[in-house]
């Protein structure tokens, strides 16, 4: 891998990988193919022209060094405010998204049904939970009382009935600079086969666990409404080297949307908001970021939400060549090698940085 002198003049790009994208702890590496996975990305980037350098300053100064020209992060700085950072601007900036509001005493009480209960720190769907009923209600206040700590984990949001007869949303990925890289539209498996939201499809036994076992005095018994691949969903890919769209479901969902399958493209309306929205975020995101809505009944788009380590699948739909068929390494190691790409091809300028170590061979 080539190294570069960070403290010298240079007229290339700069990319800091934090420690933890390398290693689990300072004397313990992550599980070899992921940390291949990143030393590959890194090559890559070295071979485009960029400085590499596992950072060895705190990560919130790794996420200022982020706001350089010149300066991309490859790691989790971005967690510091960051969901509460994107939903602050995009409200400042008057776009259309789903609200969203802490469970507080005063929002439960005005939570009309259906509502949505969702945990931004859990990806994946996980710990998104439908309140329908007023017993379901009654449980949730009784949660609130028992745990109110994990409770504040917790955001109320309304729930946005989309077209067709699945549960839906698109997934839109941007690379840090703001370019499109991939654009699918999710759909879930037929709401009758959807499986109740149950202790075992939660993959953990997280603070919010309480709400979907069914042994505990909280369990809410929610019909799950997640589109995610991770709970079956699939995806539709609306841009890149896939063909036009044949299955009978598939073309039935871009129907209800207003999409024609025998033309996919990416509804212009959602395009604009989703440039928008990645060109706020920037490179709060890292080096890609994954961002969501929703489509309603009459057609408007609502940005849900953003994930800074979205999965690999959308980008893999749209753009399959040989990896569609590997694993989610190997798919996630091209959407990174993608975005790297498109961040070389700015030529940006860099400022000189004070700290940061050179990034060692393998």
């Amino acid at each position: 891998m080539m190294l570069y002198n960070m403290f010298m003049p240079s007229s290339e790009l700069c990319l800091l990988i934090e420690p933890n994208q390398i290693y689990s702890s300072p004397k313990q590496f992550v599980n070899l193919e992921t940390r291949k996975m990143h030393l590959d990305v890194a090559e890559r980037a070295a071979a485009g022209g960029m400085n590499v350098f596992v950072s060895e300053c705190d990560p919130r100064d790794a996420f200022e060094a982020s706001r350089q020209p010149g300066v991309y992060v490859f790691g989790g700085s971005a967690d510091f405010g960051f969901d509460a950072d994107v939903i602050s601007e995009i409200r400042r900036q008057k776009l259309s998204h789903v609200s969203r509001r802490g469970l507080t005493q005063s929002s439960f009480s005005q939570m009309a049904l259906p509502s949505v209960l969702a945990a931004p720190r859990y990806n994946g769907g996980t710990h998104k939970y439908v309140i329908d009923t007023p017993e379901q209600k009654a449980t949730l206040l009784r949660f609130m009382e028992r745990n109110a700590s994990n409770a504040s984990l917790l955001e109320a949001r309304p729930f946005i009935e989309t077209p067709s007869d699945r549960y839906t949303s698109y997934r839109l990925v941007y690379s840090a600079i703001g370019k499109l890289l991939a654009a699918g539209l999710l759909y879930s498996a037929p709401p009758d086969e959807m499986r109740i939201l149950d202790y075992d499809d939660q993959f953990d036994e997280s603070p919010l666990a309480d709400l979907s076992n069914r042994y505990s005095p909280c369990y809410l018994g929610s019909r799950n409404v997640c589109s995610n691949v991770t709970f079956g969903g699939q995806v539709i890919p609306l841009m890149g080297e896939a063909p036009s769209v044949q299955d009978e479901t598939a073309a039935r969902v871009l129907g209800a949307h207003g999409i024609d399958p025998r033309r996919v493209t990416v509804p212009n309306k959602l395009l604009k908001a989703g440039d928008k929205v990645a060109r706020i975020i920037g490179k709060r995101a890292g080096l890609v970021v994954g961002l969501d809505f929703l489509q309603t009944t009459t057609g408007s788009f609502l940005f849900l939400e953003a994930n800074r380590g979205p999965g690999a699948e959308t980008y893999a739909t749209c753009w399959p060549g040989d990896i569609i068929d590997q694993g989610q390494t190997g798919k996630r190691r091209a959407m990174l090698s993608a975005a790297v790409d498109s961040i070389v091809a700015t030529g940006e300028q860099p400022r000189e940085l004070t700290y940061a170590a050179p990034l060692v061979g393998r």
